[in-house]
């Protein structure tokens, strides 16, 4: 952010998962908090409607919105965006690059069945967008890396493959 001059940024967080309540704590309490800068997050609970961040005068306020969550809640984030006019040259609408490929398509299991987007309009709203990889995710690609559960990524998909496939 410090890079390209940001200082305020909105994030939509998938509040039930670590992974993404750790990420977003550590942007806020870390990074924000020690530079001054803005921060509005709005929390969603998995198979909970993300939409009313839309409602809230905030979102109004902030033109980079980083979604930290599973695809299921950005699609229909970003669908709603479309209709709302926030993207283009003055949104910067950030991502996680781990989504499967082709889950922004309006067939994927993403989409629900949303019949109000297309592809072309998803395609619109995520020209442009920024996509982050976590720290974590690129560990995982170098089999050689200890990783902080003190396994390397190999070692620790052997015992979460026996605890799956061996009775206790």
């Amino acid at each position: 952010m410090r890079e390209f001059g940001w200082r305020q940024m909105s994030i939509i967080a998938q509040d039930d998962h670590l992974l993404f309540s750790r990420v977003t704590d550590e942007l806020a309490s870390v990074i924000f908090k020690n530079e001054g800068w803005i921060l509005d997050r709005y929390d969603v609970l998995s198979g909970h409607n993300p939409l009313p961040f839309f409602d809230r005068s905030e979102a109004q306020k902030f033109r980079i919105i980083h979604i930290n969550a599973y695809p299921d809640i950005a699609y229909p984030v970003l669908c709603e965006a479309y209709y709302r006019g926030m993207f283009g040259s003055k949104y910067l609408w950030i991502l996680p690059l781990w989504y499967n490929a082709g889950w922004w398509r309006s067939n994927s299991p993403s989409s629900s069945n949303n019949e109000s987007c297309t592809d072309e309009i998803m395609i619109q709203v995520i020209d442009g967008s920024l996509g982050l990889v976590p720290d974590g995710y690129l560990t995982l690609q170098n089999k050689s890396i200890v990783t902080f559960s003190g396994l390397t990524s190999v070692v620790y998909l052997s015992n979460y493959t026996d605890l799956l496939t061996n009775e206790p």
